[in-house]
């Protein structure tokens, strides 16, 4: 299935040369990354998730609202740009300040639904990549060859007091390929990381004073704060921009400091590392936003387009370029940013975005 996703997916970044409108381009693709979610909340989970998938995958069977609020959240960043591009041009920045005021309300009951934990991202389980290896093992063990098949070898003991049946060494040996027979091989891969013996709901420890409370909140507001402002003074004025990246800065370093306060005698857990992450590559939007935009990041990229148009195979980022910088200013969700995920989603063409 992932495989066949990927495929649609690449196919899908060749669409704006062809179609009349970028507008039907989005439509596909969000048609795409609606399947892919699809896909996800059908089939079977992983026998080995992530960190990330058991905390939100704890959350989403435990709490039915956060399930509903969770799976809206994502439904509608899917759909955002291919929203705006849908409205009229008049209506646009109303229809984005609409938008940013649903996925703030969604997100502060994310926020209060986990009992003051900082908001994850994205808050439902992703798609894990399956091991054949682990996730079948009886297929693995019988297309190899089975030296306990031998009359020779023991296969299995039964204890003289509990009557409990066990697998011998021998066939430990055997079935996991330790090099040399070595028992203290197999051993070390049974190790469980501490993240594996959390609950599932300890991976993220909650705000604790007023001020981390405060921050989370003021962190979540932001990009509503920052359309109002893109509404008010326009997006090549200053004030939008540096209040932003303000903002921006300040809550991370709430965040940063709550994780270093709450995980004093242990170490964070990787869903906070990764969130934390997460929110430090947020800085790589304010490239394509107001006068960095406009005074830096657009002439290099068009300087370094016009040096590669006519190229063999660097010609196409010229080409690219040349389709999706007129987007990236016309339409609000139309930024590019690091993409992180082990899909892509949120997309504006081959473009993939984050949270607001």
């Amino acid at each position: 299935v992932t495989q066949i996703e990927s495929t649609l997916r690449t196919v899908s970044y060749l669409l704006p040369a062809s179609f009349s409108s970028p507008a039907r381009t989005e439509y596909v693709y969000s048609a795409l990354n609606l399947l892919s979610f699809y896909h996800d909340s059908i089939l079977p989970p992983a026998p080995h998730p992530s960190p990330h998938a058991r905390y939100t995958r704890w959350w989403t069977n435990s709490n039915a609202i956060y399930k509903l609020v969770a799976r809206a959240l994502v439904v509608l960043k899917t759909v955002e740009l291919a929203i705006e591009m849908r409205v009229s041009e008049k209506r646009r920045e109303s229809t984005v300040v609409a938008l940013e005021s649903i996925k703030t309300l969604l997100r502060l009951l994310l926020l209060f639904l986990t009992r003051r934990r900082p908001t994850i991202y994205p808050p439902i389980a992703e798609r894990d990549t399956i091991d054949p290896t682990l996730s079948h093992p009886s297929s693995s063990s019988s297309s190899s060859p089975s030296p306990p098949s031998s009359p020779l070898i023991q296969t299995t003991w039964k204890g003289a007091r509990t009557g409990r049946t066990r697998p011998t060494i021998a066939s430990i040996r055997a079935r996991t390929r330790a090099p040399n027979g070595s028992t203290p091989g197999f051993l070390q891969g049974r190790v469980r990381g501490l993240d594996e013996i959390r609950r599932p709901k300890e991976l993220v420890v909650p705000l604790g004073g007023a001020w981390e409370i405060v921050g989370e909140i003021i962190h979540i507001l932001r990009p509503l704060i920052y359309v109002m402002l893109l509404k008010k003074y326009g997006r090549r004025d200053p004030i939008p921009f540096f209040s932003s990246l303000a903002i921006e800065y300040a809550t991370f370093k709430l965040f940063s400091l709550h994780i270093q306060k709450r995980r004093t005698t242990t170490p964070a857990s990787e869903v906070e590392k990764g969130e934390k992450e997460r929110r430090e590559r947020q800085f790589w939007k304010y490239l394509f936003r107001g006068p960095v935009w406009e005074a830096w990041t657009k002439p290099h990229l068009q300087r370094i387009s016009g040096a590669l148009e006519g190229k063999p195979l660097l010609g196409l980022f010229s080409t690219y370029v040349d389709l999706y910088v007129p987007l990236i200013e016309e339409y609000y969700y139309c930024k590019p940013s690091i993409p992180f995920h082990l899909r892509g989603v949120y997309s504006c063409g081959t473009f993939t975005t984050d949270t607001s």
